[in-house]
């Protein structure tokens, strides 16, 4: 039987794939294996280290799990410098790319889309109810 939280999660991933541009596995590469839960200060430090040339706020779809995430891009290929090797089995959607001078705002970006996809399908309520965080759900 489907939970509240799985309902939810499923209209997420709907509005993701009806909303946001799939990035086609043949416009990955491999990027590096960092797997700390930290996309968006590893993706702008790519781009500072000369690594990459552009940050881009997407969502992945994994085993029907949405996640707010940042990925690179590197010429004319889409890299993950956080889940590196692990891009072969995750959809990836593009929400936007992310300027230059919205860096130093990459953590509120985050938790921003975050906040608008949850609030989405859910309120005040709904969320205290069934004991939905924000920042873990999306």
């Amino acid at each position: 039987m489907w939970s509240y939280k799985d309902k939810v999660l499923k209209k997420i991933i709907e509005y993701v794939r009806t909303n946001y541009t799939y990035i086609n596995l043949s416009d990955m590469m491999q990027g590096n294996i960092i797997y700390n839960y930290r996309c968006h200060l590893n993706s702008v430090q790519c781009v500072k280290e000369g690594k990459a040339d552009e940050v881009y706020l997407c969502v992945y779809v994994e085993n029907n799990y949405p996640i707010v995430h940042f990925i690179n891009k590197q010429g004319d290929k889409f890299v993950d410098n956080t889940l590196g090797w692990t891009y072969e089995n995750i959809d990836y959607y593009i929400i936007r790319k992310i300027n230059s001078d919205e860096y130093k705002n990459i953590t509120d970006i985050l938790v921003q889309a975050q906040r608008t996809l949850t609030r989405l399908y859910t309120n005040t309520f709904t969320r205290w109810l069934f004991g939905i965080k924000i920042n873990n759900f999306v």
